[in-house]
């Protein structure tokens, strides 16, 4: 789920995404760098955070959705990203070209 979720500060939600990137520079970098998962690590990395940084944000974005919590379990379905992972929803960017480029 590249997203804006996974790079903004949600300080409602409880986790901090990348320092210094609101929804608007979010928006921007994916349009210009593609909508991926390499997408936000870079700009995790970017900031000297690790991936391990982004995977937690971009867990806690996802998280607790119907499709992401076993109820037999208890338990949230932790989700991890394949390195060629991308948006695929109609979310984000209406530029094609933005959304499937990867640098």
């Amino acid at each position: 789920m590249a997203s804006n979720s996974e790079l903004c500060w949600r300080s409602t939600d409880g986790y901090s995404g990348v320092p210094g990137i609101g929804v608007k520079r979010a928006t921007t970098i994916f349009e210009e760098k593609g909508y991926s998962w390499k997408t936000v690590l870079g700009m995790f990395k970017e900031k000297e955070y690790t991936e391990e940084d982004a995977l937690t944000n971009a867990r806690l974005a996802r998280i607790l959705t119907v499709d992401d919590y076993d109820f037999d379990k208890k338990e949230p379905k932790l989700w991890t990203p394949s390195s060629d992972y991308r948006v695929d929803d109609g979310a984000g960017s209406t530029n094609k070209k933005a959304r499937t480029k990867v640098k």
